[in-house]
């Protein structure tokens, strides 16, 4: 059975509807629960007449960081939002690495020592969330907005074991 996503021409595809099939001789009527698929979907080539992949987007050299109470896969070159948090110079030094990847599928085994090296891109506060109270027949109503402090960094430098890897 096919699956015709985002980008296809086939308009038997209904969002939160219905889709009628009857590839590989499968009938009947299916409910649709995926609209998208982010990364991966199965393309038809007209040239050919077959089904292929698009190909994954592998990161060769990352390491995954842990800052404000969060984890983040970076990689030498990445741009991210961070929480708040103290800097020198525009310069921020990440020391508490939980793994590091400088091959394809080989992961350092020692991380003493390792560390991210990144620089400050820009301050901000992030988008606004409301937070509301209720307390029903009680005519109790609380509305209070919040919007979170970021920071903007640019990873520069990935150091582990006396190896750096840097933006190609």
């Amino acid at each position: 059975m096919c699956l015709h996503l985002k980008g296809c021409r086939d308009d038997r595809l209904r969002p939160g509807g219905h889709w009628k099939t009857d590839c590989d001789g499968l009938t009947g009527w299916l409910t649709v629960v995926l609209l998208y698929a982010p990364m991966q979907h199965n393309l038809f080539s007209e040239e050919s007449g077959q089904h292929y992949a698009t190909p994954l987007e592998v990161l060769v050299m990352y390491a995954v960081i842990r800052t404000g109470g969060k984890q983040y896969l970076v990689s030498p070159g990445e741009k991210l939002k961070i929480e708040t948090t103290a800097h020198e110079n525009g310069n921020i030094e990440f020391s508490d690495i939980l793994a590091v990847s400088g091959e394809e599928g080989k992961f350092e085994s020692d991380l003493t020592g390792a560390k991210v090296l990144a620089s400050v891109v820009a301050h901000g506060r992030g988008e606004k969330i409301l937070v509301f109270k209720l307390k029903r027949k009680k005519q109790y109503k609380k509305m209070q907005g919040h919007r979170q402090n970021f920071v903007e960094v640019k990873i520069n430098e990935i150091l582990v074991n006396g190896k750096s890897f840097k933006e190609a």
